[in-house]
């Protein structure tokens, strides 16, 4: 068992200035979730229907959805959820779907998914084995997974020992049948990396 799992958490009881730090423009700057969505070519296939995983409160659900035909928007808490919801709301946002979930138990239909997207989630799960081999079966056969995570190279953060390696990601996802097929590192900031799965 890996030594950093679950220990890094985020704690929606952080409240409302919690949540301003979650859209802070300091993380926008190392973080820039129109940059990152450029890169990996979010919205470039059209009808394309994602799923972000640890939505939050919508950093990244927000600029998908102007993007791509459907987001399916998935947390453990419902405290982010209502964030969302009213964010969604206030701008009048139509295609997202909401939904509550446990950390291995994804409500979305099988098959339904191109994109399951995962923000700095992977850090924070128990049993990430066990999640990926949940989160396959809501991909399309041709579905692609995207995780964006924390460089070691970034001074701030979660515990550099709680971090997680590609080679951790591709051990994880390579168990539920997934392969990595394209890195990007974003300055010193961030790491993304891509599976679909084996031929």
């Amino acid at each position: 068992m890996d030594h950093f799992r679950g220990r890094h958490k985020y704690n929606p009881e952080h409240g409302a200035r919690g949540a301003a730090l979650l859209n802070h423009f300091l993380r926008r700057w190392f973080a820039s979730p129109v940059r990152m969505l450029n890169d990996i070519g979010a919205g470039s296939v059209e009808g394309e229907v994602w799923a972000d995983i640890g939505c939050g409160n919508g950093f990244f659900t927000i600029p998908i959805a102007s993007r791509v035909a459907k987001v399916h928007a998935v947390d453990i808490s419902p405290a982010m959820l209502g964030m969302l919801n009213r964010t969604l709301q206030s701008k009048r946002i139509d295609n997202v779907i909401p939904s509550l979930s446990e950390e291995n138990r994804i409500p979305i239909g099988k098959a339904e998914v191109d994109v399951a997207f995962l923000a700095y989630v992977v850090h924070e799960l128990d049993t990430p084995e066990q999640f990926f081999r949940s989160l396959a079966p809501i991909l399309k056969p041709t579905g692609r997974v995207i995780i964006i995570e924390f460089s070691n190279k970034l001074s701030f953060g979660p515990p550099m020992n709680e971090r997680i390696s590609p080679e951790q990601a591709d051990r994880y996802l390579g168990e539920a049948g997934l392969l990595r097929r394209r890195t990007w590192t974003w300055s010193r900031s961030a790491i993304g990396l891509e599976y679909s799965f084996l031929p």
